[in-house]
């Protein structure tokens, strides 16, 4: 809330089909009634922005192209919201991207909900999708099976651990036929869980002051940085340092 104006998202984005076309769709509500809604990243329209109602409205991206890229890989979308009374114009802010929903099956097998993109240098789009996973016992393995045919590269972190990535063309087809299939295992023993894979909303902000003057400033967090300095020469997976955007802007700063 800012000001007067209360922002209200619904949790996730959606498939929808529109004339043919696939898009996503995430729908909100304002306090107030609206004249007007507009969707944007800094220096660019973004999607489509529709009002529903006096209150309500929704946002839509092509499934194709690069507008997806961004909300899966942690960048922030903007609404612009233009009140009918009042004089004040309001900009949200929301950041979203991939994570496990309807989980169920072994308790043996703990998963994180949110699947972060992370900074992998592979000198083409130096992003992966990373989940992460822990046992109570030790197991041998770990896989990962997609229904959509995508299945991850699985790394055992610890005896207890393990990591599962994604490149964003994996992510993007399973996003739209979301059924995994987690299986730990250990010589005469099988664990089985399932889960789904949802594009979340993961934070909203909302401000009646300029919104470049509130969020347009990327800096280099001091414990990123010192986290990739301390990493050996020539590494590639810069995962345990932060989530993309956060590496991104250290790399930027100190070649």
């Amino acid at each position: 809330m800012a000001g007067n104006l209360k922002l209200t998202m619904q949790p996730t984005w959606q498939p929808v089909v529109r004339d043919g076309q696939n898009y996503f769709r995430i729908t909100g509500s304002a306090s107030r009634n609206l004249d007007n809604v507009f969707s944007f990243v800094f220096d660019d329209a973004f999607g489509e922005a529709h009002l529903l109602t006096k209150r309500k409205f929704e946002v839509l991206i092509p499934e194709s192209g690069s507008e997806m890229n961004t909300i899966l890989a942690g960048g922030a979308v903007y609404l612009q919201l233009n009140p009918t009374t009042g004089g004040i114009n309001y900009t949200g802010r929301m950041v979203t991207g991939p994570a496990l929903t309807d989980v169920e099956g072994t308790t043996a097998l703990s998963l994180e909900r949110l699947i972060d993109p992370v900074y992998f240098e592979d000198g083409v789009t130096n992003l992966r999708y990373r989940g992460r996973a822990s046992t109570k016992a030790v197991y041998s393995s770990l896989a990962v099976a997609a229904d959509a045919g995508f299945d991850p590269a699985v790394q055992k972190r610890s005896p207890k651990s393990y990591s599962f990535d994604w490149t964003f063309s994996e992510v993007h087809a399973i996003a739209h036929e979301p059924g995994l299939t987690f299986t730990l295992s250990k010589p005469n023993v099988s664990r089985v869980k399932e889960a789904s894979l949802e594009v979340a909303l993961r934070s909203v902000s909302l401000t009646k002051l300029d919104p470049y003057d509130t969020w347009g400033a990327r800096e280099c967090e001091p414990e990123v940085l010192s986290c990739i300095q301390a990493l050996p020469a020539g590494s590639t997976d810069f995962g345990d340092c932060g989530v993309y955007y956060q590496v991104q802007i250290c790399k930027i700063l100190n070649p």
